[in-house]
């Protein structure tokens, strides 16, 4: 029957591997991956997992001169900043807090369909610029 039936309803573990394999778009895993974190977002399926592996998963070490800071690793292409990212960071007020540009990045944004803004970042970079200009200054007149 596969794989997710034999899981049945019970709650799945999840290690750093899984992660990977859905972040780094594994041909081989993405089918059952992908399956696994959309039943878990629509609330389907619950998965089990330790800090640890979120923290080994979700940020990135950047080492600039001497200093050493850790980053979302979604802001990251091939090891480098990503240029879509700089061009949005830009567009926030210089006080804007490190989680109103997070918040902006994982929140459904209604102008592209309820999708995450974090989603383009692969799919449309180009389109980042303009969603961040609207968010950080929202019509007020319509």
């Amino acid at each position: 029957m596969g794989l997710m039936a034999d899981l049945g309803h019970r709650p799945v573990g999840v290690d750093t591997a899984i992660f990977i394999y859905f972040i780094e778009e594994r041909p081989q895993f993405l089918p059952l991956v992908e399956q696994l974190f959309r039943e878990a977002d629509e609330g389907h399926r619950e998965l089990i997992t330790s800090a640890l592996t979120l923290l080994e998963v979700l940020v990135v070490p950047y080492r600039s001169g001497d200093h050493l800071q850790w980053f979302p690793r979604f802001q990251f292409q091939d090891g480098r900043p990503s240029p879509a990212v700089a061009d949005v960071i830009k567009i926030f007020p210089e006080q804007a807090s490190g989680w109103e540009l997070a918040y902006f990045f994982v929140t459904p944004n209604m102008n592209i369909s309820g999708r995450k803004p974090l989603e383009l970042l692969k799919q449309d970079p180009a389109r980042l610029a303009s969603l961040a200009h609207a968010f950080v200054h929202p019509a007020d007149v319509f």
